[in-house]
């Protein structure tokens, strides 16, 4: 009897033992998976962050380009502005200073 005892005994040892092993192991596995769940989170958010800054740029630097190109078409009239006008003027222009050194004005 006291034989029977003690077998059932290491028995109920030895399946408790299994049913905390398999606890911390789950525990272990859930660990694992929390963390692996954290760093995917933090993975999608930065790449959500990288995609936002991407299209962002994008943005601006198309906004760049078609401000520079604004900015030159606004060069290239009012170069040709003051040619028309310095074509126009510049036989006035030149009598008036030659005036203007010769008389002493």
């Amino acid at each position: 009897m006291e034989i029977d005892a003690i077998k059932r005994l290491i028995e109920t040892d030895e399946k408790t033992r299994a049913e905390v092993q398999a606890q911390y192991q789950k525990r272990t596995d859930l660990k694992k998976k929390i963390e692996d769940q954290k760093k995917q989170i933090s993975q999608d958010s930065w790449n959500a962050v990288n995609a936002q800054v991407a299209s962002t740029k994008k943005e601006l630097d198309q906004k760049i380009a078609d401000d520079a190109a604004v900015n030159q078409k606004y060069y290239e009239e009012s170069l040709s502005d003051l040619q028309a006008s310095y074509d126009k003027n510049k036989d006035a222009w030149k009598k008036e200073i030659l005036d203007r050194i010769i008389h002493g004005e």
